[in-house]
């Protein structure tokens, strides 16, 4: 460390400004002895180390843990706080470690074949020269220019601005015919494929949350070990309408995708730690923490892919698995991670448990490698047709939280959705009833279904409470609807799921009952999203293919139940 001069961040001569880490607090060494080099013990020991917090103004900077097995020193896991250090950075570090050991182990002079260290008193001349300071205002104003033309842009400075601890559910995917699709697309447009899957995640996402979703430059605490590629995001509200979208095709998004992201690495080449220390008061906002941020991390290298093979890339996705985890952090609120693995993508997507529902979270996931696999076969894709086949518009949506006597914070639509969902279920009615100094829950589920039961509904319950909002009900109550009711609940209820799932594939602001499908702009294509909509929501079997007749939309209703 003493050869980088506590790798200060300066502005440096030359064609590539490097940035250096600052230890003006303290260095902190420790040997750590481990049980044995068994995978889990020393992922955890990395894993603890990583997650350790150093304080750019008071406290440590940089740490570095000796992992030993039997005395035996195995592994050095060094720590550097984010704001005095980039991947690159990291990278130049583990790679001069590596070499002082080696040479250290063959008893040779450890610098040797190391570029010479330039002191510290030199460096600090130059910074004070009229060079080194118009080279400092120049990467100043273009970082100025960058910040200033994009909307909320956070600088994380000091750590009382760290958000507090969330609950966020964590769903990853692992994909080969991700990692396929974007090869493919990549090599057509001539772009990294990080750049691809960045702009199927901000087309999916702006689709899913109703409006456009604005992406500015973020560099979040754990910058320092996310990888070569990285682009941090933040907005400052995915429910306000922020930004246009000018990008009518896929491409057109990708290559905007990549543009942005090119400015994100010349912002991070520049010196990210001087800028704060000049400006340490510009652009914080301490109400952009505790506003839904998207944070994006992607790394991975081209490699070279075969032509797009449609039976193929569909094989591929069925075999894509699905994991969930639940986690409590300080990140944002909605985050996405991609991997590139051999052979499989890996996609991770974190959304705070008040924002989305699990199957909603699943569509994303699924929507994203669709438009990735449509793009590679197809060759191009318009957006607003892309976006009829996902099922824009229900997130996210913002929870009614009513507090109970005994503490409990409840979301009525969120709690009802629960049991609405499973199919026969007519109606969900939930009702708070006083007994004495407490409060009782009581859903009460009007059903058609012989087999729903008091047990069923708490079972069914219980697999759904993770969802933030949601209560399980103290008192289960199932009512059997009778013949003519139940004929009638049904076509009302199905009249009603019909028009406005029609309503929202052809983008209109509401379904008529009385007209047919095609009349209300309707076409072939959205038919299986329309299926899959209404399945979801417990009118199954559907046959997509009646929608097609000169019928109009509650006549499809009415001969749902025969």
């Amino acid at each position: 460390m003493d050869r980088h001069e506590a790798l200060r961040s300066t502005i440096e001569p030359g064609p590539l400004p490097r940035q250096r880490i600052n230890t003006s607090g303290s260095m902190v060494m420790r040997v750590r002895e481990l049980d044995s080099d068994a995978d889990e013990q020393v992922t955890d020991a990395l894993r603890e180390a990583g997650g350790q917090t150093l304080d750019a103004e008071h406290g440590p900077t940089v740490r570095a843990d000796v992992l030993t097995v039997a005395s035996v020193p195995r592994w050095v896991a060094l720590v550097v706080h984010h704001m005095f250090a980039t991947a690159r950075t990291m990278d130049v570090l583990q790679d001069e470690l590596q070499h002082m050991l080696a040479h250290l182990r063959a008893g040779a002079d450890p610098q040797e074949g190391l570029d010479p260290a330039q002191s510290l008193a030199r460096r600090i001349e130059y910074e004070q020269s009229p060079q080194g300071l118009l080279r400092a205002d120049r990467a100043i104003r273009h970082l100025t220019g960058v910040i200033e033309q994009l909307p909320n842009v956070l600088l994380p400075f000091r750590e009382h601005h760290a958000p507090e601890p969330v609950v966020r559910q964590k769903l990853r995917m692992h994909s080969a015919a991700v990692t396929h699709a974007a090869d493919i697309a990549a090599r057509r447009l001539k772009v990294p494929r990080y750049s691809v899957v960045f702009a199927a995640v901000d087309v999916v996402l702006s689709t899913y949350a109703g409006q456009n979703v604005a992406w500015t430059m973020y560099m979040d605490k754990g910058a320092v070990d996310k990888g070569r590629s990285l682009i941090d995001c933040t907005t400052q509200n995915v429910y306000a309408q922020v930004g246009s979208r000018a990008h009518q095709l896929f491409s057109q998004a990708v290559r905007a995708a990549w543009k942005q992201q090119f400015v994100g690495q010349v912002h991070c080449d520049y010196d990210y730690a001087r800028l704060l220390e000049a400006h340490s008061d510009v652009g914080l906002d301490q109400r952009t923490w505790k506003s839904v941020n998207l944070w994006f991390n992607c790394r991975g290298a081209f490699r070279s892919s075969d032509e797009p093979d449609a039976h193929r890339l569909d094989g591929l996705r069925r075999r894509s698995r699905l994991k969930w985890e639940e986690v409590s952090d300080d990140r944002p609120l909605v985050a996405v991670e991609v991997r590139f693995l051999r052979p499989e993508a890996c996609l991770d997507l974190w959304v705070g448990r008040e924002l989305i529902l699990p199957d909603d979270m699943v569509d994303v996931l699924k929507a994203i490698e669709e438009l990735l696999v449509r793009f590679a076969v197809d060759g191009e894709v318009p957006l607003e047709e892309a976006r009829k086949h996902m099922g824009a518009g229900a997130w996210p949506r913002l929870p009614e939280l009513r507090r109970l006597r005994d503490g409990r914070w409840i979301d009525f639509e969120a709690t009802r959705a629960v049991f609405l969902c499973l199919p026969g279920v007519l109606t969900a009615e939930l009702e708070v009833v006083d007994t004495g100094p407490h409060q009782e829950l009581v859903v009460t589920v009007e059903t058609t279904a012989g087999d729903i039961t008091e047990a069923g509904l708490r079972n069914h319950g219980q697999q759904r409470i993770r969802t933030h909002g949601v209560v399980l009900p103290d008192t289960y109550v199932v009512r059997r609807a009778g013949t003519g009711q139940k004929a009638a609940s049904t076509d009302d209820r199905a009249t009603r799921l019909l028009c406005e799932t029609v309503a929202e594939a052809t983008g209109r602001p509401h379904g008529d009952a009385h007209a047919s499908y095609r009349a209300q702009g309707g076409s072939a294509e959205q038919l299986p999203w329309i299926k899959m909509q209404l399945e979801s929501r417990g009118i199954r079997p559907f046959d997509h293919e009646s929608l097609l007749a000169p019928a109009s939309l509650g006549e499809v209703a009415q001969a749902l139940r025969r």
